[in-house]
């Protein structure tokens, strides 16, 4: 296993930076069950660079030998450099160099193409989210109730960021189609006005979620924790809610966000 050369190990050490990440197309993930998810798609995978120490683990070792299989280049990287690079506090002895990146701040027209060329019918669209964890565990969400994509308005964190990536767990390179720095008002104007459906998610005051996935194409609507969507969003679409217990005041985004995207994805039996 050849060694980092001078060139890759500056290359990683950019791609701590968001600038960088958006001007080259590119970002780090960390760990063996991320990395493990992302070799399905190892021609994103621009390298993997591991320690010695962990290089002897068997599930690193496993993940390695599918990685060169796949073509995809391996170098070695010291704990030191390592540390430098990683956004934990213990990395696992493992980071991956992907090139992939959203479409960025759009225009409407160019959105509104790109949905209907992909056929789009279900969609998130997160406006203020900012904690990445939650933005990760939102994108997991999608992934896993097979959504067609994410919009992020301005103001959500992006989704590169190294904690997103952590909390989607592998998921960022599944979905279908992002786009982020988006200004929402004029796009969901659009979508309403051609049929969509819009649910808007409240803390307090909304209609329960439906009991059957409405038909398609619908778009479920999160905003910010601490103060829901923007004003300029908030006569948008059907406003929808969670009821709970009263000792609870609200639920945290990732975790509303989820039960919402099951009840509108997902058919229920009738004891379910």
């Amino acid at each position: 296993m050849q060694p980092l050369s001078r060139t890759e190990l500056r290359s990683l050490r950019a791609l701590t930076h968001q600038s960088v990440r958006e001007r080259r197309g590119a970002f780090l993930i960390e760990g063996v069950r991320a990395l493990d998810s992302t070799l399905q798609f190892p021609e994103k995978v621009h390298l993997l660079a591991v320690t010695p120490e962990a290089s002897d683990g068997a599930s690193i070792g496993a993940l390695l030998e599918r990685a060169v299989a796949a073509g995809i280049k391996v170098r070695s990287l010291s704990q030191e450099q390592l540390d430098e690079i990683a956004g934990t506090q213990t990395p696992s002895g493992l980071i991956g160099w992907i090139d992939w990146a959203p479409v960025r701040r759009p225009q409407t027209e160019q959105l509104i193409d790109d949905l209907e060329r992909c056929r789009a019918g279900r969609l998130l669209c997160l406006d203020s989210v900012s904690d990445p964890g939650n933005v990760g565990s939102l994108l997991r969400a999608v992934d896993a109730f097979d959504l067609d994509g994410v919009l992020m308005g301005k103001g959500t964190v992006e989704i590169t960021n190294p904690k997103v990536v952590r909390a989607a767990a592998g998921s960022v390179l599944d979905l279908p189609y992002v786009a982020e720095g988006i200004l929402l008002e004029p796009i969901l104007q659009v979508l309403e006005a051609r049929g969509w459906a819009i649910f808007r998610a409240v803390a307090h005051g909304g209609s329960p979620p439906p009991r059957e996935p409405p038909p398609e194409p619908w778009l479920l609507l999160l905003g910010s924790e601490a103060r829901g969507v923007g004003p300029d969003l908030s006569s948008i679409g059907s406003a929808v809610h969670i009821s709970t217990s009263d000792s609870v005041e609200s639920l945290n985004v990732a975790v509303a966000g989820g039960i919402l995207l099951y009840a509108l994805s997902k058919k229920r039996s009738k004891n379910g």
